[in-house]
């Protein structure tokens, strides 16, 4: 683990580092897929920014929320320092970045799924870089292992499983991720209705999650349902998202309920306009 990475006589981040390389991926991507499908680059790279930002704040804002007394005799500021010991709640950055995102997407009247087929593509590989971060910074550490895959921490003894050879539930997390872009990057030119590329990834990614958590060793969050049945709140949000998505993609699929009414030819060029339609 690298917490903290020194460039000659500077100290940077290695979180901090990556949520901006992540970033800069990410507005990239956008702005290729912006000029390969002509679409009105104003509109859509706005949403982005806005997309960003709110996701930056949700997954922040959710993470201060189950560690609020963590903070409680800590400066103001260091609600901000995303890299610190609470880091963020991916999740949480997903539902407010939807949530804004909707709200201009109304505004200015485009297409909803469509524009969510865009920023699926290229904003997983932020997602990737975040996950990089996590492992260098030592949170989101797995727990102890024997197999050939665990790994031995370096870092503070209260960030990571110091020196207990664990699982790089990281790294593993950023592989899935890397797993499902490539998918997505293969679909975006194939894909069958608006909103597929979007859907693929809100089923596949909290599936992956959900057995994914199984092998975290860093505190969370336990709902326990009666019995054996018990949950942590990652594990219940890939539920509820999973199942969304699904009906989801049952509902829009060409020929189902509301497909048949949404379909049109999408090989076909749609020009960039001034009001923002795509």
């Amino acid at each position: 683990m690298k917490p903290v990475l020194d460039v000659g006589p500077i100290e940077l981040s290695s979180y901090a580092l990556m949520l901006a390389l992540g970033g800069s991926v990410g507005f990239w991507l956008t702005y290729r897929e912006i000029q390969r499908r002509r679409l009105d680059p104003g509109a859509m790279l706005t949403l982005a920014v806005i997309a960003f930002a709110a996701g930056v704040a949700g997954a922040r804002g959710l993470s201060l929320l189950f560690n609020l007394p963590l903070y409680v005799d800590e400066p103001w500021w260091s609600l901000l320092a995303v890299w610190d010991r609470g880091g963020m709640v991916m999740y949480g950055g997903l539902l407010l970045a939807a949530a804004a995102g909707l709200v201009y997407i109304r505004l200015r009247g485009l297409r909803a799924w469509d524009a969510a087929d865009t920023l699926a593509v290229a904003w997983l590989p932020f997602l990737f870089f975040l996950r990089i971060g996590c492992f260098l910074n030592g949170c989101c550490y797995g727990r102890p292992t024997t197999s050939a895959f665990g790994l031995v921490a370096g870092g503070a003894p209260s960030n990571v499983n110091f020196g207990i050879r664990s699982h790089p539930a990281q790294l593993y997390d950023a592989a899935g991720v890397l797993a499902i872009f490539a998918l997505l990057w293969w679909m975006r030119t194939r894909r069958r209705f608006e909103g597929q590329l979007a859907l693929t990834f809100l089923i596949l990614y909290p599936a992956f999650r959900f057995f994914h958590e199984t092998l975290r060793g860093d505190p969370r969050i336990f709902l326990s349902f009666g019995g054996p049945f018990v949950l942590s709140l990652t594990q219940l949000a890939s539920v509820l998202l999973g199942a969304f998505a699904g009906a989801a993609a049952v509902l829009l699929y060409p020929g189902g309920t509301f497909g048949a009414a949404r379909r049109r030819s999408l090989s076909a060029s749609t020009p960039a306009t001034p009001s923002g339609s795509e």
